[in-house]
């Protein structure tokens, strides 16, 4: 190594060794559950944090190099409480013995039955550990590196098993459809983008989404990650699937949308939009059809990913290619005894005046929603880089058709706890998926 070399080396050491948060572990916490967590520091009882839903925070920092308690073991208690189980602390504990220069952390949990489990045993792998709340509940953990620190930070998660709906899969009538826009985009997104290792999710997002009858994905762009999410899913019992949209185009990306499915496909077909805007052209977005034969019973189910961005211009090409859904429902001149259905990442927030123009072109009926209230959160989901909370992503009935005696959805804030690449950003994609699940008479029920 030159001497210019060395002298930028040491520089660059000094730094890191001279910054005070280098010179830290810092401890977060992600409350991926529902229920409201407190963290209390028993050796400052007027300390207190506390973690809504789905959200992170970091809830502690040790400093590691006091040089004025050389050989003494300092102790601190960090008890994280549920709303839903406020009598049942687990308690955080941390030893940290002093050296000569530097510092020691020994780490362990406290359960509710008393009993105590060690964490960071091996600072590769992820440890598990059951709560004592219920079955449902969990705390993960794992120790990493931070960039630019000289020592581990700390990162737990307190983790509320994702509950998918109980289905009928052999009841004709019944129909389940899960939307999720996964973000596998290429790599050269990723300066502008959060792509938290698109190639280890693309392997993970179809043995953790829930088993429904038909699943649609958004932003499959990436050609790789596309065959690679393609071959599980066959795997994991989807038979059935169209092309990508805009699949054999000349443009720089297709439109990303495929629909697979577990029943038979007797009909496909799709169109790209003609319009766009902005970096939008740049993929061919469109919408897709598919005529599903559940056990005899014909679902028609069209799936798209709208225009994005909230400008005046992105607004308008979204009327326009809602316009564009319309007419191309009405050319399949379907019965109006079959069941219709349209899913997607629409990119237009439900809780928006934008959402008028939605009901204005197509008749949607829209299933109330038992889960997290939006599909992009960028206050809790680490992928999304803006941080707004909205709700884009849809599956729909439309009215004209059969019309369901029965629907319901939730959005699922799907995180993946136990792949330790993904660690502590521990997102699957920077939207959740939205489930629904459609049950229809055996009659003739249209409006």
């Amino acid at each position: 190594m030159s001497t210019s070399r060395l002298h930028i080396a040491a520089i660059c050491l000094i730094g890191m060794i001279t910054s005070a948060n280098a010179l830290e572990s810092k401890v977060y916490l992600t409350n991926d559950s529902d229920s409201v967590l407190n963290v209390q520091l028993a050796e400052s009882p007027s300390t207190s944090i506390m973690l809504l839903p789905y959200t992170t925070q970091q809830i502690f920092a040790v400093q590691r190099d006091d040089l004025t308690k050389i050989k003494e073991v300092q102790k601190y208690h960090l008890a994280i409480a549920s709303d839903k189980f406020p009598h049942q602390p687990l308690v955080y504990e941390i030893a940290k013995y002093h050296e000569l220069l530097s510092s020691k952390l020994m780490h362990w949990l406290k359960l509710p039955d008393e009993s105590e489990q060690p964490l960071f045993v091996n600072p590769h792998e992820v440890t598990k550990i059951q709560t004592g709340w219920n079955d449902n509940y969990q705390l993960f953990a794992k120790e990493k590196l931070t960039l630019g620190h000289v020592y581990d930070d700390q990162f737990l998660v307190v983790h509320q098993t994702v509950e998918p709906y109980s289905l009928k899969a052999e009841q004709a009538n019944e129909l389940s459809v899960l939307n999720y826009n996964t973000q596998l985009l290429p790599f050269y997104t990723g300066v502008v983008d959060k792509l938290n290792q698109p190639g280890i999710r693309a392997q993970l997002i179809p043995y953790r989404i829930p088993e429904d009858d038909v699943v649609v994905f958004e932003e499959l762009f990436d050609k790789a990650h596309r065959v690679m999410v393609k071959i599980l899913m066959e795997n994991r019992g989807y038979e059935y699937h169209t092309e990508v949209i805009g699949e054999g185009t000349h443009n720089v990306l297709t439109g990303g949308v495929m629909i697979f499915s577990k029943w038979p496909i007797e009909n496909t077909d799709a169109v790209v939009y003609p319009n766009c805007h902005g970096v939008d052209c740049l993929a061919d977005k469109g919408v897709a059809y598919v005529d599903i034969n559940k056990l005899g019973k014909h679902y028609h189910l069209f799936a798209t990913h709208l225009q994005a961005d909230d400008d005046d211009a992105s607004v308008k090409v979204r009327s326009q290619q809602l316009q564009t859904i319309h007419d191309f429902i009405t050319s399949h001149g379907i019965s109006p005894t079959e069941p219709v259905l349209l899913a997607g990442d629409l990119n237009i927030d439900l809780f928006s005046p934008e959402y008028q123009h939605l009901t204005a072109h197509l008749p949607v009926l829209l299933p109330d929603n038992s889960g997290y209230p939006y599909s992009y959160d960028g206050n809790v989901n680490q992928m999304a880089i803006s941080k707004v909370a909205q709700r884009l992503d849809y599956v729909f009935a439309l009215k004209g058709y059969a019309q369901p005696t029965s629907m319901k959805s939730h959005v699922l804030v799907l995180r993946e706890m136990e792949a330790e690449a993904l660690w502590p950003n521990v997102e699957l994609s920077d939207h959740f998926p939205l489930e629904a699940v459609f049950t229809f008479d055996t009659k003739d029920t249209s409006l």
